[in-house]
């Protein structure tokens, strides 16, 4: 099935399948014409052709592309277009999910391999950040978790940090221990970039690092069942805090696994452009309904 890509935009809507641009453009090949559509997100938004537009934000000042297609696949993105990737990966866990309790899991699962993390690494500009959810430890997870870490080392990634998101007053009184918590890795390519304005002096220079210092956790209710659309849905709240420590406005995020695809309102709300990608067609049809019934 062809990649359907839907454009967002607070005033203009538009919807697309890449194949109609490989028509459109017969004599370039199709790896160019994938990649001319990334190239522009939040630099050009003019008419691709006829029915075809990049466009921007109410205020002209942000852009969205969510995109039906696997997010392991980045091979139509340039090396060192990305200036973040915060991403929460479907990690496969059979021995975690049987039981009645989980039986409302739907997604496709994996393990990450070296591979994916070279593919982050070359898409991802110098010294910028790549944030990876992951899920709280336990006896049938922590080796992959381990595993997860030494291959973004391994990669080329720098660790940065670890923090952590405190689902507000959530709980599952699963396992040996409540869960109620999700931790977020905070990696590196290269030395981190200077976003952190230095206090200390009165010039307008900069230290490298986010943008502030992350805090020891984050507190923010995750969406009640009864509202979330996804199983492992994301407070926009909790995503627009991560984007404000790692990026500047008009930058360009990337959300590899974006299910409910919470980070267009987060990276929109705070001015930041946005390819967000979902291999669940259900899901993307399903935002991109919401936010024409929304904006």
């Amino acid at each position: 099935m062809a990649i359907r890509i839907y454009t967002h935009a607070l005033k203009n809507k538009k919807t697309f399948q890449i194949k109609e641009l490989y028509d459109l453009f017969p004599d370039n090949a199709k790896e160019t014409v994938r990649a001319r559509v990334y190239t522009h997100l939040g630099v050009l938004f003019e008419k691709v052709s006829r029915g075809v537009y990049v466009v921007k934000s109410s205020r002209g000042e942000s852009s969205a592309l969510l995109i039906n297609g696997n997010g392991r696949d980045l091979s139509m993105i340039e090396d060192e277009s990305i200036d973040a990737i915060v991403t929460d990966h479907p990690w496969s866990n059979e021995k975690a999910h049987k039981g009645t309790n989980k039986t409302m899991r739907r997604y496709s699962d994996f393990h990450y391999t070296l591979e994916d993390f070279l593919e982050k690494y070359r898409v991802l500009k110098k010294g910028s950040f790549l944030v990876e959810n992951l899920p709280q430890e336990s006896e049938s997870n922590f080796e992959y978790l381990y595993k997860i870490k030494k291959m973004a080392q391994r990669a080329g990634f720098k660790f940065w940090c670890m923090t952590i998101w405190t689902k507000g007053k959530l709980i599952h009184n699963t396992g040996r221990v409540a869960k109620n918590k999700e931790f977020l890795y905070f990696f590196t390519k290269g030395n981190a970039r200077k976003l952190r304005p230095n206090k200390n002096t009165r010039q307008s220079d900069f230290m490298s690092g986010t943008s502030s210092i992350v805090p020891a956790q984050f507190n923010f209710q995750p969406p009640s069942p009864k509202k979330k659309v996804h199983p492992s849905e994301k407070p926009i709240e909790l995503l627009k805090e991560i984007i404000r420590l790692i990026t500047k406005e008009g930058e360009l995020v990337l959300d590899q696994f974006a299910g409910s695809a919470n980070i267009i309102e987060a990276c929109l709300e705070t001015n930041r452009n946005c390819i967000a990608i979902e291999l669940d067609e259900k899901y993307v049809r399903n935002k991109y309904i919401e936010l024409k019934e929304v904006i």
